[in-house]
């Protein structure tokens, strides 16, 4: 059996207790004579659980001074159409986001971008994104690249929190680059989960 060590960082004497409690219960039972194998699964369960509740505290504790130390970087993925001859042409990037976390190195996004669409921060998260991806744009057609296109994903939660279209076509306007160089994108899922206004946001953007 292999046991990983984990390092937390306790904050309060409640969370010391917590934790506490709760490697005194999952050692006690893992070596009870008797203990069945649906019990201690329950108990790693309530562990991996645990884990999880206090790393989304800590991002949740540490998201707005991320942003304010601008520690999420916008990595540039070429976009290539590819025909299934030996032709492919290149036509655009896609913007993807890394945390740059002093303390535990660089995450992806499938460790925060979830936490902060269920606590409603990531409307935050994207306008950061496209004010870092405008001002690329704009960085290009200074210097004489007005080709290039760099997309840029919504999420629904988004359309919760602040008005999407007015947002974009303000940060567009500000910063004179060409609509066209910035497209959006927003997944089908996210798309079906408000789907009247997704609709009418992807046509108004599209006339825009």
């Amino acid at each position: 059996m292999n046991i990983n060590d984990c390092i937390i960082r306790l904050e309060t004497e409640k969370d010391f207790r917590a934790v506490e409690n709760l490697v005194r219960e999952s050692f006690w039972n893992v070596y009870r004579p008797g203990a069945s194998e649906h019990y201690l699964l329950s108990v790693m369960r309530k562990d991996k659980n645990f884990i999880n509740a206090l790393f989304e505290k800590k991002v949740l504790n540490e998201f707005d001074i991320a942003l304010f130390e601008e520690q999420f970087k916008i990595y540039l993925q070429p976009q290539i159409a590819y025909s299934g001859t030996e032709n492919e042409r290149y036509f655009g990037t896609e913007a993807l986001v890394r945390w740059h976390n002093p303390t535990r190195g660089i995450l992806y996004p499938d460790s925060f971008i979830g936490i902060l669409e269920k606590n409603g921060l990531i409307h935050k998260l994207d306008r950061y994104i496209w004010e870092k991806v405008a001002n690329k744009l704009k960085d290009w057609k200074e210097r004489g690249f007005n080709g290039i296109s760099i997309s840029v994903n919504i999420s629904a939660k988004d359309l919760y929190y602040i008005d999407v279209y007015q947002t974009l076509t303000e940060i567009v306007s500000r910063n004179g680059i060409s609509p066209k160089n910035m497209n959006i994108e927003i997944t089908e899922a996210g798309f079906m989960e408000n789907f009247e206004n997704s609709k009418k946001l992807m046509e108004d953007l599209q006339n825009y």
